[in-house]
């Protein structure tokens, strides 16, 4: 039987492409079993703001993070005043603002530290808020062995895997002949991300995280784009 699945990092409120990727799927791993990537998605990620797009960020705690993996990173306490008054700012008179009030009620109401389970947290709700139904696993859960091609190729069969979505850079680093050995299909993830105005700025020129867009578009226009 075919099985479609996509791996990847659980980024913080992550952009609309990567919802696309899962809903396409039948299991997303989600790969919290490496190692924390400083400076990129997975504690932050953009939004627009009357001044252009800008991070919204979570605050780690950094020492030490080159030898933990990523569900062993925890969040500095404190944090959330400066965040939650960051998006009713810059959301509050958005168009679907009260698209928004689950995943605030949910940031609001987290006492936790992992960022991990934050962040797969928020993306659960996502995924409900836009009726997308993929299997969702953790590769912490799947005692998942090797590096890089390896370990992709040890999760996707511990799934039964047939085919895996790739992003656009994941061929660059992946050993294709391993997948092929392992009669793993790949096939190139293709996404068009869609054009508005959002309501607080003149025009997109970046991919802002999917919290942007259901505030501008809502989240039945958002559910249609990422299903169509």
């Amino acid at each position: 039987m075919e099985k479609v699945v996509c791996i990847h990092q659980p980024e913080h409120l992550p952009w609309t492409g990567l919802i696309h990727k899962i809903n396409i799927s039948d299991t997303y791993i989600v790969l919290d079993n490496v190692q924390f990537k400083k400076n990129y998605f997975e504690n932050r990620n953009k939004i627009y703001s009357q001044q252009g797009w800008q991070w919204l960020t979570v605050p780690i705690k950094m020492q030490g993070h080159i030898e933990k993996k990523f569900y062993e990173m925890e969040m500095i306490p404190n944090w959330k005043k400066k965040y939650l008054s960051t998006l009713f700012l810059n959301y509050k008179k958005a168009p679907y603002f009260p698209d928004l009030e689950k995943i605030l009620s949910l940031i609001e109401e987290y006492n936790g530290f992992n960022l991990a389970d934050f962040n797969l947290l928020l993306l659960k709700q996502i995924l409900a808020d836009l009726n997308i139904e993929t299997e969702v696993i953790r590769a912490k859960d799947m005692n998942a062995m090797g590096q890089k091609s390896e370990l992709l190729v040890y999760l996707l069969n511990k799934v039964g895997a047939t085919e895996y979505i790739v992003g656009k850079s994941g061929f660059d680093y992946m050993d294709l002949k391993l997948f092929k050995e392992n009669e793993i299909r790949l096939t190139a993830h293709q996404f068009s991300h869609p054009k508005y105005t959002p309501f607080n700025f003149q025009e997109v020129s970046d991919f802002p995280s999917i919290l942007d867009v259901i505030a501008n578009l809502g989240k039945r226009k958002v559910e249609q784009i990422i299903k169509s």
